[in-house]
């Protein structure tokens, strides 16, 4: 893009006023850990030429005219030369994203909520001004007010040595190679179900999700705590995988062993199925490397069937295995067992997840928990 002055910017909405590189009570900023990261994604700290992040608000469904701020600075640049919190923009161009993003990004921009539309892209500050847009992000569902510097959290690469799975960046600022994350936990994270596996999986994407929280050291590595996050645009699947049959068929079913827990659906919307090893579930959920995995062979299901027969149950419960059994392979296909230790001080409990590739071809299946002593 050709402009004579040009910043790079994040719009995000509701808070456009206000600079998010302080952090309120409870959010810690990232720490320095030490561990190298290598990153070809520095975002300018700067006004200067190239890309940024910004904060998108418009006033009306329309959205006949935009106003943007910089996340994590207190000023932005504006069309004219002007400095201000926040910007009047008449144009954000889209072109740069997919057909159905733009339509996405309008409607997050509108969305008056407390943070809307997050844009990666370049402004323009001849004339009225124009954002040009190359990704997005917006907020999940509930989503409240960032009351922390805004991060991009992503797959992280290393040049050489032991690297985190993930780099923590917080917005519009320099990087910083110690800024790196093994975990990531969404424990008090808004958002559907559906909404937060989705950011389960985005964030150890080379897209990411953009996340508020805490950056910790423990036991298990160094831990990032998301209290708030936005999800990518551009990592939505047109297709959708209905499981409702296999939760309705497992409703009330418990996985047998020396104490019994329910079972549950599991999926990762976009994640491919050919992806899928013991490893990349642990990169799924969260856990670090090293956690104990064993990948097996069997027939999960027809196990439990033949419990239960031998085991004097009531015959409408062998019954509801078989039912389950049948709706799960009519939509599963290509299915693996994992076993997971995810406590490595309790190596009775296991947790079991029995997945495989869904019509929509990602990660989906059933999970459980069994006691061995």
């Amino acid at each position: 893009m050709s402009s004579v002055s040009s910043v790079t910017a994040f719009a995000f909405a509701a808070l456009a006023a206000a600079s998010l590189s302080l952090c309120s009570v409870g959010c810690g900023a990232p720490a320095d850990t030490g561990e190298g990261t290598s990153s070809s994604d520095d975002a300018l700290a700067s006004n200067g030429a190239g890309e940024s992040y910004f904060l998108v608000t418009c006033d009306t469904a329309k959205c006949n005219a935009f106003h943007v701020s910089r996340p994590g600075k207190p000023t932005t640049v504006c069309p004219g030369g002007a400095q201000r919190a926040t910007c009047a923009v008449a144009k954000l161009d889209t072109t740069g994203l997919s057909a159905a993003d733009r339509a996405k990004a309008l409607v997050a921009a509108s969305s008056h909520a407390p943070v809307g539309l997050v844009v990666r892209g370049t402004l323009s500050l001849t004339g009225s001004g124009k954002l040009s847009a190359t990704q997005s992000w917006a907020a999940p569902s509930g989503a409240g007010p960032v009351n922390c510097t805004l991060s991009l959290v992503a797959a992280n690469t290393c040049a050489s040595g032991r690297c985190a799975a993930l780099r923590v960046q917080p917005l519009n600022q320099a990087a910083s190679a110690s800024r790196v994350a093994d975990i990531i936990d969404f424990g008090a994270s808004p958002g559907t179900d559906n909404e937060l596996d989705a950011a389960k999986a985005d964030a150890f994407t080379k897209v990411g999700i953009l996340a508020a929280g805490q950056l910790t050291s423990g036991s298990a590595g160094k831990l990032f705590e998301a209290n708030q996050y936005l999800l990518p645009l551009g990592v939505a699947q047109a297709c959708t995988t209905d499981l409702s049959a296999i939760a309705t068929a497992a409703k009330g079913l418990y996985w047998e062993s020396e104490s019994d827990f329910a079972i549950e659906t599991f999926s990762r919307p976009g994640v491919p199925a050919t992806a899928l090893t013991p490893a990349k579930l642990l990169t799924l959920l969260g856990l670090p490397a090293t956690t104990a995995t064993e990948q097996r062979d069997v027939d999960a299901i027809g196990q439990q069937i033949e419990q239960c027969d031998v085991g004097g149950f009531p015959a409408a419960t062998c019954t509801q295995y078989r039912t389950l059994k049948a709706t799960f392979e009519s939509t599963i296909k290509n299915v693996k067992v994992i076993r997971v230790i995810p406590d490595p001080t309790n190596t009775s409990r296991i947790d079991v997840y029995v997945l495989g590739a869904s019509p929509c071809g990602d990660i989906t299946g059933i999970k459980s928990t069994v006691i061995e002593t």
